[in-house]
């Protein structure tokens, strides 16, 4: 895989709270910033942070279709 140069941005499909989010990958960085749409306000989420919170939700997930099932 390449390495990028620049920043990579994209933006939601969905709305939150009445608003897209734009989410901009810095590039050789270990981090993602999120921002709302049409504000500057914006958050410094770690990749690590990312990954652990996807794992969480999915073992949650299992977690609560193993009981459902029983």
């Amino acid at each position: 895989m390449k390495t990028p140069t620049r920043s990579v941005k994209r933006e939601t499909a969905g709305r939150h709270h009445g608003r897209q989010i734009v989410l901009t990958i810095p590039p050789q960085c270990d981090f993602i910033v999120l921002r709302q749409k049409g504000t500057r306000r914006s958050y410094d989420v770690s990749l690590a942070a990312v990954y652990d919170m996807a794992v969480k939700q999915q073992v949650a997930r299992d977690r609560a279709m193993k009981k459902a099932k029983k």
